[in-house]
């Protein structure tokens, strides 16, 4: 299957920091691995008119975006302008709000799926589903609208050895020289990922709701 991920906007936020998307190209690697085509959009880096006119010819079957609490509006935006142009294509939502407040995303008329916490499995799950026309009942971590109504399929469970994961495919980003921070000396920089959850819990930070409890951290080797 053809799978369009897009990154949404999110640079007013943080005045001339560009992140790249680690997790939609973690996301990526492992869909890649299972034989999907896999097309990365990143609003924040590549030339963005306000309707997508950019998405136009690459024909997904299926379109994944990432939230978090700050980019949600513009990711519920940008759901709407990617059903305009492919209204019959199934929209999933991931990230950290989809994974705290799926019923909200899902009450988004433009929304058919929200992967909740760690979305690797669970996307390469859905993907296989969606292809053969199986029933999504038995996919943890999965939330989506059946009959009018928003079944949460039980969570799943947190993947134990993170080295079982390819590496993120940064073969999918464009325009590497526009990912800097916003002091003008610094080079281009990638981030990588060394490790999942957090030893403390603090109750402001998503990374508890999505990548578990403290007992829960995991490292790369």
């Amino acid at each position: 299957m053809r799978v369009l991920l897009i990154y949404p906007l999110y640079a007013q936020f943080y005045r001339g920091w560009m992140f790249p998307p680690l997790g939609l190209l973690c996301i990526a690697s492992v869909l890649e691995q299972e034989g999907h085509e896999i097309v990365l959009f990143d609003t924040n880096v590549e030339k963005v008119d306000r309707d997508l006119r950019q998405i136009k010819g690459v024909s997904p079957d299926i379109v994944g975006l990432s939230s978090t609490s700050m980019t949600i509006a513009e990711t519920m935006e940008e759901a709407k302008l990617v059903k305009e142009i492919y209204p019959e294509v199934p929209v999933v939502v991931g990230g950290s709000h989809a994974t705290a407040s799926p019923q909200d995303v899902l009450s988004n008329p433009h929304v058919e799926f929200v992967v909740r916490g760690e979305g690797e499995l669970t996307c390469a799950e859905l993907v296989e589903c969606l292809e053969r026309g199986e029933s999504l009942g038995e996919v943890p971590g999965l939330s989506y609208k059946e009959n009018g109504n928003i079944i949460n399929n039980p969570p799943r469970p947190l993947i134990p050895n993170l080295d079982a994961l390819p590496f993120p495919s940064y073969h999918l980003l464009h325009n590497l020289d526009r990912y800097k921070n916003k002091r003008p000396r610094r080079k281009p920089w990638m981030p990588c990922l060394t490790s999942r959850g957090c030893t403390h819990a603090c109750i402001f930070c998503s990374v508890s709701t999505a990548m578990g409890k403290a007992a829960c951290w995991r490292g790369h080797s």
